[in-house]
């Protein structure tokens, strides 16, 4: 809706009812708070390359064709709605593996600030901005009912700041000037402040790797890696540790990362140089020969095993999407994460973040350390070649035919090779003897057995796919 709303209705009444009616007919809850002057593209053109801004690891930007357009398509590559500005941000902060999928109770643009705690982010209202980093999120708030709008900082000059959009600019590009603490746009007012991702590493807020620091009035030690704190279980075993700790605030803490980014290196105390890890996605994975890992050697920072064993401020195994590289594959041993496991790609060039893969060692991958060995249930994956989605079934990939009519499914997939699902790589051909499969529209359920389906009882742990996925399976 328009910020015209409030303003018309002090004209006559006849005049209200015709605006209020095109107005509501036309036009989209997820639009920039003012029309836009400048003609845009038609619907779908790339209007900025992903690789043009966010030091080349941008996405592509798309033209929405007109502010009012409003197409209720999700399907992949977007990560929304196609092509407004919240669909941008949503793809964005998950191609960085800062957020998987769509913002929870977000419905229009607005909604990201006021929803930010529950989102996991933190934001600075405007008026108060004491830092901004590249990847933020500048959010502006409804006007007279409207929807607000999103723009993603991709760098600071001085006082100008910026930004990329979509469904805003025709260029995709637009610039703020932060006054002091006070951030403005010419011609869009309505600024409600910054959001920013504790798992973005461009933080103003954030700690040089290796800082030992701890909350104010409290005991417990951490140390930084990657950017994240990590709880040391033993902080007074760690060389350098004693006297040499930074107080912070708590509101401080919880603006660092809740992970390190990928690429940080730890290695184990009580390990004596032998547990050498280095982060993908989150997780921790071992390196068995680190000297020939690229950007290993000197960058590296001592924890506990017992940190390691309690996972603080990690996670069990890279999320979907996050990527890695064997070192001694030169360059042809790229994986891609989706529910846990690594699935092999064979054009990694075509595939979306591909070229930020961190290396680690073979036998990491022959490990699994930290990863599994098929994807877990319900997860969403995608031929890149192609598009076509499959749903994982007790790590068996099962196509679908119509995605957007199984529940669960938000437009997010993990994008792979044709040939990464043909080979099987980290998958099975079949589902599990006893997979319970849920077939909609039908909501009928059925049992795999040996690759062969029957008949079977409601069961509240089946996979849901599509009627037709289950008809890809003989009977029995």
């Amino acid at each position: 809706m328009s910020f015209l709303r409030l303003h018309e209705k002090r004209t006559s009444t006849g005049r209200v009812v015709v605006l209020l009616l095109t107005l509501l007919m036309g036009l989209s809850l997820v639009l920039m708070p003012r029309p836009l002057a400048s003609a845009q593209p038609s619907f779908g053109t790339t209007v900025l390359s992903g690789a043009a801004w966010f030091g080349g690891q941008g996405v592509n930007v798309y033209s929405n064709g007109t502010p009012a357009t409003e197409t209720h398509d999700y399907t992949a590559p977007a990560v929304g709605m196609k092509w407004q500005c919240v669909e941008l941000a949503q793809r964005f902060y998950q191609s960085q593996g800062w957020h998987e999928g769509r913002f929870a109770g977000v419905g229009i643009a607005a909604n990201i600030y006021t929803n930010a705690s529950s989102l996991g982010m933190t934001k600075q209202v405007n008026g108060q901005v004491s830092g901004i980093a590249p990847g933020d999120m500048v959010i502006h708030d409804t006007i007279n009912g409207g929807a607000g709008h999103v723009a993603i900082v991709d760098s600071i000059s001085g006082s100008t700041v910026h930004v990329v959009e979509q469904n805003g600019s025709s260029t995709g590009r637009a610039t703020y000037t932060l006054a002091g603490k006070t951030l403005t746009r010419a011609g869009l007012a309505n600024v409600s402040g910054i959001v920013h991702d504790p798992d973005n590493s461009n933080t103003a807020n954030s700690m040089s790797d290796g800082t030992f620091v701890a909350i104010d009035g409290q005991s417990t030690v951490y140390r930084i890696v990657g950017g994240a704190p990590i709880r040391l279980t033993n902080w007074g075993a760690i060389p350098g540790c004693c006297g040499n700790v930074t107080r912070v605030s708590q509101s401080k803490f919880d603006s660092l990362r809740a992970y390190p980014r990928d690429g940080a290196i730890i290695s184990i105390h009580e390990a004596n140089g032998q547990g050498i890890y280095r982060f993908i996605g989150g997780a921790p994975i071992r390196l068995y020969n680190w000297g020939v890992v690229d950007g290993c050697c000197g960058s590296v920072v001592t924890i506990n095993f017992g940190s390691l064993q309690a996972l603080d401020h990690m996670r069990a195994y890279p999320h979907d999407g996050a990527m890695m590289s064997i070192a001694e594959a030169n360059g042809d041993g790229i994986y891609t994460f989706a529910g846990g496991a690594p699935l092999r790609l064979y054009d990694w060039g075509i595939i979306p973040g591909s070229g930020t893969a961190k290396e680690v060692n073979f036998k990491s991958l022959q490990q699994l350390d930290h990863m599994v060995p098929l994807p877990k249930n319900g997860t969403f994956i995608a031929a890149k070649e192609n598009g076509v989605v499959y749903r994982m079934a007790s790590g068996a990939p099962l196509r679908l035919y119509d995605q957007a009519s199984v529940p669960g499914f938000a437009g997010t997939v993990v994008w792979v090779n044709q040939k990464t699902i043909d080979q099987h790589d980290h998958m099975n051909v079949n589902p599990s003897n006893g997979t319970v499969l849920k077939g909609v529209p039908s909501g009928q359920f059925w049992a795999i057995t040996d690759g062969e389906r029957s008949l079977a009882t409601s069961q509240s742990n089946a996979i849901v796919v599509n009627d037709q996925t289950i008809q890809d399976f003989p009977l029995q």
